[in-house]
């Protein structure tokens, strides 16, 4: 562990979410323009531990030992401290009484795995990634939809459906100079929760008949083995398992400086899937991640009533115009479009 020493003493340094791939924190977090030749190391030897402000800029290198580095970090706060992000969270009370009920008391275990404290512990996890920045894809859009209204005075300004129609549901096609294989691919298909998708065929896979679907969240998360996606089309199910051994871990460029996780498996899928999804009305969608827990979203148009409650943490007053504009922009479109493609394209 390294620390700026005196950064704790001014204005709180502004953090950038880089989701780097070679970054362990959940979100990648990291501080520019510092001078890291001005860092003090706080050396430990075994048994021992060390204390430093939150304020203070701290960080640590890259692990080259053969074993691994394991931390274990401690933030204590005065019962009085609020939780601003999310509706929920929990702490432990260390010494004196807690007048104010911010947060719900941590469970102390019985014992090794005592399966209140393993359930509390998958709910507080849960809670972090529901409340990593916001985190229905519906609700950005809508919000994206109401920032650009607030701006729509500018003359050279874009209209909202024009911005977010380079966002989500993006297409893209071309042809090898190579071997002349043709390839088509629509990238960035949210869904309500978590789940987001991108599809892709070539010329190969066309003659096979399949198409490559990657599937899995917006959040740095490992996909399950087995079968890890199940998908829901007018009520009849499906279910696929990868040949992916580990996760892919993507940065996605959404445009307008924002980017987001996608951690992700590859399935083969039928086409005939792909155009029973793009005719549905209703398209449901289940990731099973690596810990035997899952997330499961609804990748079709929402009704107001499932948008307010999909969106009930943020201070939003949705109208059925800002929902059928977000509605335009559900996963299920991009499957439309896709279908397209594969019956415009000249193999």
């Amino acid at each position: 562990m390294k620390v700026m020493p005196g950064t704790h003493l001014g204005d709180n340094l502004a953090h950038e979410d880089t989701y780097d791939e070679n970054n362990m924190l959940t979100r990648g977090q990291s501080i520019r323009g510092l001078d890291e030749s001005r860092a003090a190391f706080m050396p430990l030897g075994a048994g021992e531990m060390s204390l430093h402000n939150y304020c203070a800029a701290h960080g640590s290198g890259p692990n080259l030992s053969r074993d691994r580095r394991i931390g274990v970090s401690m933030h204590f706060m005065p019962p009085q401290t609020k939780q601003v992000v999310g509706n929920w969270d929990c702490a432990a009370l260390v010494r004196g009484e807690d007048r104010y009920g911010n947060f719900e008391r941590t469970p102390v275990p019985a014992r090794d795995f005592d399966p209140e404290a393993v359930a509390f512990h998958a709910r507080a996890s849960k809670a972090i990634k529901e409340h990593r920045g916001i985190r229905s894809p519906v609700a950005r859009r809508i919000t994206a939809s109401l920032l650009l209204t607030v701006g729509a005075g500018c003359a050279a300004f874009p209209d909202t459906e024009t911005t977010m129609r380079g966002m989500y549901n993006v297409a893209s096609s071309g042809t090898s100079k190579f071997d002349g294989t043709k390839h088509i691919r629509v990238s960035n298909m949210n869904c309500t929760g978590t789940i987001m998708f991108a599809l892709y065929q070539d010329t190969a896979k066309s003659k096979a008949g399949v198409v490559l679907l990657m599937a899995g969240t917006k959040s740095i998360d490992n996909i399950g083995s087995g079968e890890s996606l199940s998908v829901k089309v007018d009520g009849k199910a499906y279910s696929f398992t990868s040949s992916d051994a580990v996760t892919e871990h993507e940065s996605i460029h959404v445009g307008h400086g924002v980017t987001m996780p996608f951690s992700h498996k590859t399935y083969v899928v039928p086409e005939a899937l792909v155009r029973e999804v793009a005719a549905s009305q209703v398209f449901l969608a289940r990731v099973r991640l690596l810990n035997n827990s899952y997330v499961e979203a609804k990748c079709s148009s929402l009704t107001l009533a499932e948008a307010k409650e999909e969106n009930k943490l943020l201070v939003l007053k949705l109208t059925q115009e800002q929902l059928d504009v977000g509605n335009k922009f559900a996963a299920v479109n991009g499957f439309r479009e896709f279908v397209r493609m594969l019956d415009t394209t000249a193999w």
